[in-house]
């Protein structure tokens, strides 16, 4: 179906009492819907998330000034309170990094889109994103991913997902004007 032409995504099982019901709206809205076409004619999405690699924590107590010293007074005089300490302290320190990856993956992706909206995210997956992309530019963005994964693997695993059809990227429902 999308290689006869743009799709416009709708919500799924949207019924219509009659034809001529369906027909009325798709009328009422025409120009809402082929303004959403026109925004997404020639496109797809691609969605990519990002997720904190948890054993990077070598590293970054080596880097931190803070964490070193923290890991330094732990092991001299271990006990419960300050294993519990250091370890909140290396699990921010972890989340932290991945976060600057991530947007070091939005800085070097996001030129590459057309449009590009943000996901959900959590203490986890601390990047979401979906980029609408020209259908001729999939090579090209696959190939920014993967060198942005090489980049930051060991702070943040990447993965992409697509092409989609154009989700993020749409609304439709028209917007109804004042006073209807």
């Amino acid at each position: 179906m999308a290689a006869q032409g743009p799709v416009l995504p709708m919500r799924f099982a949207v019924l219509s009492p009659r034809p001529d019901t369906l027909l009325s709206q798709l009328r009422s809205d025409a120009a809402h819907l082929t303004a959403q076409l026109d925004g997404v004619r020639g496109c797809v999405e691609f969605n990519v998330k990002g997720t904190v690699v948890p054993g990077h924590f070598a590293d970054l107590v080596r880097r931190d000034d803070k964490l070193r010293g923290l890991a330094l007074r732990t092991r001299r005089r271990p006990d419960y309170e300050a294993n519990v300490r250091l370890g909140e302290a290396i699990a921010l320190g972890v989340r932290r990094e991945a976060r600057r990856a991530a947007r070091e993956v939005l800085d070097h992706l996001a030129p590459l889109a057309v449009r590009t909206v943000g996901g959900t995210t959590d203490d986890e997956q601390v990047l979401s994103a979906s980029f609408l992309l020209r259908s001729a530019d999939e090579a090209r963005f696959r190939e920014a991913v993967a060198e942005r994964a090489r980049a930051c693997g060991d702070r943040l695993a990447l993965s992409v997902t697509g092409p989609l059809p154009c989700y993020s990227f749409v609304d439709a429902r028209p917007t109804t004007p004042a006073g209807r």
